[in-house]
């Protein structure tokens, strides 16, 4: 998670969330999520999804 990776236009995140959490850092918050994605989804990269 060290490496930060700007989003690219396309990228749709659904978050759902509890009323009394706040996200302070954006940026980190979707670092986090990618990183989240790519591990539990082996064939994705930070960069995107697999060309087929």
């Amino acid at each position: 998670m060290t490496d930060s990776v700007a989003p690219r236009a396309g990228m749709v995140i659904s978050v759902r969330t509890r009323r009394d959490v706040v996200v302070t850092d954006p940026e980190r918050f979707l670092a986090a999520a990618r990183q989240a994605l790519c591990d539990t989804g082996p064939a994705m990269t930070a960069t995107g999804p697999p060309r087929w």
